[in-house]
Protein backbone atom coordinates (compact mmCIF):
# COMPACT_ATOMS: atom_id res chain seq x y z
CA UNK A 1 0.00 0.00 0.00
CA UNK A 2 1.36 3.20 -0.82
CA UNK A 3 1.44 6.06 1.50
CA UNK A 4 1.02 8.61 -1.29
CA UNK A 5 -2.58 6.90 -2.82
CA UNK A 6 -4.80 9.89 -1.33
CA UNK A 7 -7.75 7.46 -2.25
CA UNK A 8 -8.57 5.07 0.32
CA UNK A 9 -11.58 2.41 0.55
CA UNK A 10 -13.50 1.46 3.33
CA UNK A 11 -11.69 -1.72 4.43
CA UNK A 12 -8.15 -0.10 3.95
CA UNK A 13 -8.93 3.20 5.91
CA UNK A 14 -10.44 0.28 8.96
CA UNK A 15 -6.83 -1.39 8.65
CA UNK A 16 -5.01 1.82 8.33
CA UNK A 17 -6.58 2.98 11.83
CA UNK A 18 -5.97 -0.65 13.43
CA UNK A 19 -2.30 -0.49 12.29
CA UNK A 20 -2.38 3.12 14.06
CA UNK A 21 -3.98 2.01 17.00
CA UNK A 22 -1.26 -0.83 17.18
CA UNK A 23 1.68 1.06 16.84
CA UNK A 24 0.79 3.70 18.92
CA UNK A 25 0.38 0.84 21.56
CA UNK A 26 3.66 -0.31 21.30
CA UNK A 27 4.75 2.93 21.33
CA UNK A 28 3.35 3.42 24.83
CA UNK A 29 4.39 0.23 26.06
CA UNK A 30 7.72 1.28 24.53
CA UNK A 31 7.67 4.92 26.80
CA UNK A 32 6.61 2.79 30.01
CA UNK A 33 8.83 0.03 29.63
CA UNK A 34 11.87 3.43 29.36
CA UNK A 35 10.23 5.57 31.72
CA UNK A 36 10.57 2.26 34.41
CA UNK A 37 13.88 1.41 33.36
CA UNK A 38 15.39 4.69 33.63
CA UNK A 39 13.86 5.41 37.30
CA UNK A 40 15.21 1.72 38.39
CA UNK A 41 18.96 2.60 37.36
CA UNK A 42 18.56 6.59 38.85
CA UNK A 43 17.23 4.72 42.07
CA UNK A 44 19.99 2.06 41.94
CA UNK A 45 22.95 4.80 40.81
CA UNK A 46 21.37 7.02 44.01
CA UNK A 47 22.21 3.92 46.67
CA UNK A 48 25.51 3.03 44.98
CA UNK A 49 28.45 5.82 45.67
CA UNK A 50 30.29 5.98 42.72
Amino acid sequence: MNLSEVAVSGSEATNLTNSVVVVGVYALVGIIAFVLSYVTSLKIFKNQEL
